[in-house]
């Protein structure tokens, strides 16, 4: 059996397998329903959250999207992932914001 799951790793229904050198460890999945984060996971959290809807509807024209692709120079399929990652460098500023989506 162990041949079958070697090289193996991640969640199998309610178990998760973990490769330890040359042994194999079933764990349980971990609870995260009790987890409390700090008030920077909070803010980063918030942050994202804020970035997703920003690139969603700055990309929710397909013609738009085209356009900021040529600008960006960068494949369409990429667009919204440079929105993001602009957007939490930047921290949300509107001005550096809205200069990048100005077509």
């Amino acid at each position: 059996m162990t041949s079958l799951i070697s090289g193996f790793s991640g969640r199998v229904g309610d178990v998760l397998l973990k490769n330890y050198g040359d042994k194999i460890v079933l764990s349980a999945i971990p609870k995260m329903t009790n987890r409390v984060l700090s008030a920077k996971q909070r803010e980063r959290n918030e942050l994202m959250q804020e970035a997703i809807l920003f690139a969603q509807g700055a990309i929710a024209d397909p013609l738009r999207k085209m356009q900021l692709a040529l600008k960006f120079g960068i494949p369409a399929g990429k667009v919204y992932r440079k929105i993001i990652s602009t957007y939490l460098l930047c921290k949300g500023d509107d001005e550096v914001m809205n200069n990048l989506v100005e077509v």
